[in-house]
């Protein structure tokens, strides 16, 4: 009896695991999300990650000696103009980023969740309860601003250690011998923690409460309450199916930065010191690094889409029965039981 039940606990699926993995066929078998959840990857602010290693960062003196000034001001209780007229800009570039590419991010996404629904039932899903998908890309990224609440708080919260850490090591270091960034999240490892987790509960409440707007037609104060129990129903699953290919997801964006930032290294080694053929060479292999980055990255944003969309499809439940009232009921868009 103790030897059949170690045995089951063995044999028993880790929980998640047959949604992950029959992700993976559901990805091949619908290419189209590919380019879509690169798009959408993009625009959420996945191109500047992207972007980075061919961008020339500030030293720590630069930063010191642009935002000292300004820092000392705010550390003894004085807002300086400059500040506040940066800080108005900033924000309204963030909120046009938000709205406008929030919003066309939430058209891909509802777009790749159609496909892999089509791909494994051989239908759109709820054709006749859908809205438009203007009106649906406006739930999407109703929901998704909701789910990011805790996210947007813990980073103001957080913003205000983090500011006075920054000032803390400019003018006082204790220890210059790792860079700035790494020692300002050392003394702050309470922000960093709470980030993630306000970030991994954004990210699992928004992709959950959108599948249920493309595929179930909630409206979105419904999709975010189902969303919610979902979690709290299965709260080990759901941590699966965002761990894992976020996981993915970051190995492939990390790697897909380091081949980048050594290529672009390469180029910038080459140019001007080495004749035309080797900068040809060096530019041809940035573009390669740069074109299998964005490929690996859009097969690991298509997947991990996919994980939540089929997760979601298998929530609706094993057994259905036809809608329509009586058998001999003349319908447009004919309904079947499912097994």
């Amino acid at each position: 009896m103790i030897r059949a039940t170690a045995r089951a606990a063995v044999l028993r699926p880790v929980p998640g695991s047959p949604v992950i993995l029959g992700a993976v066929r559901a990805t091949v078998a619908a290419p189209a999300t590919l380019p879509l959840s690169l798009a959408a990857f993009l625009i959420r602010g996945g191109i500047v990650v992207l972007a980075i290693p061919m961008l020339v960062l500030p030293t720590p003196v630069g930063i010191g000696n642009l935002a000292g000034p300004s820092l000392l001001q705010l550390a003894t209780g004085t807002i300086p103009l400059a500040v506040v007229e940066a800080a108005i800009a900033a924000g309204l570039i963030l909120v046009a980023w938000v709205v406008v590419g929030g919003w066309a991010a939430a058209i891909l996404e509802a777009e790749t969740v159609r496909l892999v629904v089509e791909a494994g039932e051989g239908r759109a899903p709820e054709a006749d309860r859908r809205p438009s998908r203007g009106r649906e890309a406006g739930r999407i990224l109703a929901v998704r601003l909701v789910a990011a609440v805790p996210l947007v708080v813990v980073l103001a919260v957080g913003s205000v250690r983090v500011t006075l850490a920054t000032y803390r090591e400019l003018t006082d270091p204790v220890a210059v011998g790792s860079s700035l960034v790494i020692r300002v999240l050392r003394d702050v490892p309470e922000v960093v923690l709470a980030v993630l987790v306000a970030f991994a509960l954004a990210e699992i409440l928004g992709a959950v409460a959108a599948r249920h707007v493309v595929i179930r037609g909630s409206t979105a104060t419904s999709a975010f309450r189902d969303a919610a129990r979902d979690v709290v129903r299965q709260p080990i699953s759901t941590l699966v199916h965002w761990v894992v290919p976020a996981g993915v997801g970051v190995v492939v964006l990390a790697a897909a930065v380091v081949a980048t930032a050594w290529a672009w290294a390469t180029v910038r080694g080459v140019l001007g010191a080495d004749g035309l053929a080797r900068e040809l060479a060096a530019v041809a292999i940035l573009v390669a690094c740069w074109t299998l980055g964005l490929v690996a990255v859009a097969a690991a944003s298509a997947w991990r889409g996919t994980v939540w969309t089929r997760a979601a499809m298998l929530d609706r439940g094993t057994f259905g029965v036809p809608t329509d009232r009586h058998p001999g009921d003349w319908r447009t868009d004919p309904t079947s039981p499912t097994l």
